[in-house]
């Protein structure tokens, strides 16, 4: 028989395959790495612009909240003015119904008034008329 050989090439063979699997895992890794990182540069432009149309919309959603409150002021404002004005529509009315009965009572008058003519007396007093007080004054 021939002599025994020694088995040293399964152990060299075994660490060239695991060097080479890694060589390859790593450069697969690297590619992978490589294009997410291409994709992610490519997809950060559409995320600045899905960032900033979610805060534009935020700030539409408030300016859209704020105008319907004023909205909503001005509505109630708007009925408060309509109320008043019905009132005062009726207190119009009213006043102009008095003015229409001043107006025909005043029609009803004459235009003058004979006033009699004066008469005129003229009273001369020679005396000074008779008067009877006591002032108090010298103790009486």
């Amino acid at each position: 028989m021939a002599a025994a050989r020694p088995v040293i090439h399964l152990p060299l063979l075994a660490g060239a395959c695991a060097a080479a699997y890694a060589v390859s895992l790593a450069f697969v890794t690297g590619q992978q790495a490589a294009a997410d990182a291409a994709l992610r540069a490519t997809r950060e432009p559409l995320r600045h612009a899905v960032t900033d149309a979610a805060q534009e919309r935020l700030r539409a959603v408030v300016a859209v909240r704020r105008a319907a409150a004023r909205l909503e002021r001005a509505g109630g404002a708007y009925r408060r003015t309509l109320e008043a004005s019905a009132d005062l529509d009726a207190y119009l009315a009213a006043l102009a119904e008095e003015v229409a009965v001043v107006t025909g009572a005043a029609a009803a008058l004459p235009d003058r008034v004979a006033l009699p003519a004066p008469q005129i007396q003229v009273v001369q007093v020679t005396s000074a008329p008779p008067v009877q007080a006591v002032s108090g004054g010298s103790g009486r």
